[in-house]
């Protein structure tokens, strides 16, 4: 529900990743040709919607293979059938990847961070417990909602190892191996990836999809089978009736809370309502873009007519160089009849800005960010 308020592919990932599992599941159990066909063009659309699926097809070969089966060694060879044909589909596309600068562009400032272990391990706590739990991150210095916070995501951890660990000792060796491989495995290789090469995708929480289906998953099978088996007795089952209650009602509450606010964690450098209301209200503004064309356009939208813009457009991601997309804007900025001047980017230390705030104006309790007032 959070990503699919953007105009991304990530809740389309959602959906290609379940669709994709459930042909290769099939496929498995049937061994018919139409089966792995279905497979093959499943498992081409999913590494168009986004490349990182080509781990997910990976780790259920892993899965596929682990397994002892009486058919494994003819499921093996319709499953490398049918990846040299997802493969082969998706070759124009690899090739433009591999020989586009724009994808090394966009991801420079993710592989140029270098994080720690610590640093690893508490956004991926984080965002696991945001799959089941997540009403936003508390702000303002509270130790208390801090702590709060720090007490669910210990819960969510603890539970989804009990879940995981209860799925591999309880569950068919082809499901389990399913789940493990085919959507937890694939996170392994971007924290390989952050802790070995530098770089910070775990604080790209879409990027880990698999891993949260993987989990859900576990989760709903042991619910599943603490509510249904037969050794359990009429007080435990209510009590993970009641469980499986508190987990919907959880993840219902938090689809509400995300829905209904103006930005959530995952923009919360996106103050465009907040700034925009500031400069609203202030006597004959002038905005002027210096730095980001895509932020300063973001934030027209919520602009008053009347209020006076001087852009420079730009493309953001142009071959390392800033081209200019629109003509008519001057070196300098025309001033006359305007009080406040609002200039996007980051200002000079000597210059005589002061900085905006989104409750009080002129004094702010927090610095907004993305823009400064002359």
């Amino acid at each position: 529900v959070l990503y699919a308020q953007e105009a991304r592919e990530y809740s389309l990932w959602t959906l290609a990743i379940l669709c994709c599992g459930v042909a290769f599941v099939r496929a498995c159990r049937s061994m018919a040709v139409g089966a792995w066909i279905a497979y093959a063009v499943l498992a081409a659309v999913s590494l168009y919607v986004f490349p990182f699926s080509g781990l997910v097809v990976l780790g259920q070969g892993v899965s596929l293979a682990v397994v002892a089966d009486a058919n494994r060694r003819r499921a093996l060879a319709a499953y490398v059938a049918s990846c040299v044909v997802a493969l082969l589909a998706f070759a124009p596309w690899l090739y433009i990847m591999l020989t586009n600068r724009a994808m090394e562009r966009g991801l420079g400032r993710i592989w140029s961070a270098h994080l720690g272990a610590r640093a690893i391990a508490g956004p991926l706590a984080k965002n696991l417990r945001q799959t089941f739990f997540d009403i936003g991150t508390p702000h303002g210095g509270s130790s208390r909602l801090g702590a709060v916070d720090a007490v669910v995501s210990l819960v969510v951890l603890t539970a989804a190892a009990y879940a995981l660990v209860f799925l591999v000792r309880r569950a068919t060796p082809r499901a389990s191996s399913f789940v493990i491989w085919a959507l937890c495995a694939p996170a392994v290789p971007l924290v390989l990836s952050d802790l070995l090469r530098h770089g910070m995708l775990v604080a790209q929480s879409r990027y880990f999809t698999p891993l949260y289906l993987g989990v859900e998953l576990a989760f709903a099978y042991v619910l599943w089978s603490k509510m249904t088996g037969a050794k359990s007795a009429v007080g435990p089952r209510r009590l993970w009736a009641g469980a499986t209650l508190a987990v919907i009602a959880a993840g219902f509450l938090s689809c509400v809370a995300s829905a209904r606010a103006d930005t959530w964690w995952n923009k919360d450098y996106e103050q465009s309502r907040d700034v925009a209301n500031v400069i609203n209200r202030s006597a004959a503004p002038l905005v002027v873009e210096r730095v980001n064309s895509s932020r300063s356009l973001g934030l027209a939208f919520y602009l008053e007519p009347s209020v006076k813009l001087a852009m420079r457009l730009t493309c953001d991601n142009c071959d390392g160089r800033r081209i200019r997309i629109a003509a008519g804007s001057r070196a300098t900025v025309d001033r006359e009849g305007s009080t406040n001047v609002f200039v996007l980017g980051a200002a000079h230390a000597s210059a005589p800005y002061r900085t905006v705030g989104t409750t009080v104006y002129p004094i702010a309790a927090e610095p907004l960010g993305m823009f400064r007032a002359i």
